[in-house]
C-alpha cells in the first residue's frame, strides 16, 4: 500500500456502518490480518469467539446440564 492510499475496510457498504479507525487486524480463527473499522473489527472478534467457543470439545462456561437436561463427558 502506498503511503498516501487511504486504508478501507474490508465489510464498508455492509448491514452495519463504519465506525471507528481502519488498521490491519488478526482474529483468532485466521492468520491473516484484514482491514478493518474498529466496528467491523469488534463484531468479527465476536463471531470468531462464538464459533471456537461452539466448536471446542471443551464444556462452554454458559452450558448448564440442569437446564437442558443434557449431560458432556470430557472424555466424548
Amino acid at each position: 500500500m502506498a503511503a498516501n492510499e487511504e486504508l478501507l475496510c474490508l465489510e464498508r457498504g455492509g448491514r452495519i456502518e463504519c465506525s471507528g479507525p481502519v488498521e490491519y487486524r488478526m482474529m483468532p480463527d485466521n492468520p491473516r490480518s484484514f482491514p478493518r473499522c474498529e466496528a467491523h473489527a469488534e463484531r468479527r472478534l465476536e463471531q470468531a469467539q462464538r464459533t471456537l467457543e461452539l466448536t471446542s470439545p471443551a464444556r462452554a462456561p454458559w452450558y448448564d446440564k440442569a437446564a437442558i437436561n443434557e449431560e458432556w463427558d470430557e472424555d466424548e
